[in-house]
This record gives structure tokens, sequence and C-alpha cells, in this order.
């Protein structure tokens, strides 16, 4: 289960991954491809190096730029989503995934170096780990236990689409073993 003191994948001690950490291969453009997608591409590895030398807020700004300009792409999506969790900001790092989702299964994938399911997948854990960090990080004196308790089983049945999306994920299932079957809550 992915804590406060878990690494991050790049081992900036965030624990929370990216669209980037998922390769280092570059975006391949979609068959519309255009001089504008080549300009998105330098700007999506812009922010990935912004906020890998801890500049978030550069990092941030150059995201929604190129979601600005072409908000169907999956991977910028995943990525402002790992910024917004590094930020605390839970709401909006979850409804990034959940977009970057819907992208993926609408086929509106950027990069090619990893399947629909992988990348499903990948999404999918990610969003679990914000809903756990969003719950034990975040401001949940707004939350009755109800809502707490749903936000617990929405986190498991991500895990859970991950595992099934890509059995072969490890995080997922090092994620999905934190919820005991018989306990609400991550352990």
């Amino acid at each position: 289960m992915m804590t406060k003191d878990n690494e991050g994948p790049k081992g900036d001690g965030s624990g929370v991954s990216s669209a980037g950490d998922r390769g280092a291969a570059s975006p391949a453009p979609p068959s519309e491809s255009g001089a504008y997608l080549r300009e998105l591409e330098h700007s999506f590895l812009e922010a990935m190096e912004a906020r890998e030398a801890g500049r978030l807020d550069d990092a941030f700004k150059l995201i929604k730029s190129v979601i600005r300009v072409e908000p169907r792409l999956a991977e910028p999506r995943l990525e402002l989503a790992a910024i917004c969790a590094e930020r605390g900001d839970w709401d909006e790092a979850a409804e990034q995934v959940r977009e970057a989702i819907e992208a993926i299964e609408r086929g509106w994938r950027w990069m090619d170096n990893y399947s629909d399911d992988e990348l499903i997948s990948f999404a999918s854990n990610l969003l679990g780990e914000i809903l756990v960090r969003a719950g034990t990080e975040g401001d949940v004196s707004r939350w009755e236990d109800e809502s707490l308790q749903a936000m617990w089983e929405e986190a498991r049945r991500c895990f859970r689409r991950a595992l099934e999306a890509d059995p072969s994920n490890q995080e997922a299932i090092r994620n999905l073993a934190g919820f005991h079957e018989d306990s609400k809550a991550p352990s």
C-alpha cells in the first residue's frame, strides 16, 4: 500500500506514479498527427522534466497548456493527475485520472509503448493510490464515515480493475493486498 513514506518511481519520495514513468519513449502522435502535436510533445516532455526537477508549478502549467490544445489525450491527464497528487490536490488528481481512463477507453492515446490493457491497469492503480492518499492525508474532516468507506471501496475496485487489465501489475498486487478482505480500509 502506498504511504507518505513510499518512494516514487524516480526515488523522489512522492509515492505517486506518472504517465512518464511507464517508459522513456517519446509520445507517438495519433494518426491525425500534425505539427501541433510535435509542439505538444515538446511541452509534454518539458513538463515531465520540470516535474522530475521538482518544479511542480512549471510542470503544472506546461501540462495544462497541452491539455488546453488537445484535451482528448490520456497521457497528459495522467501526468497532470500525478502533479496534482504531489501538490495534495486529491480531487483534481482523481478527476484527471478518471478522464484519462475514459480517453483510453475511447482510444485517445498518444504513446504507443504500452497496450491499452497496460495503460488502463496503470491508470486504475493510480486512481486507487490517489483515493487512498486522499483518505489518509487529505482533509477527511469534511467526509462522513460513510463517504470515507465509499472511497475505500472505490480504491479497492480500482486495484481489482488494474489487475484484471494486467495481472502482472506488481503495484496493484501490493496495493490490493493492503486491503484485508474483512477490513473496510487499507492497512
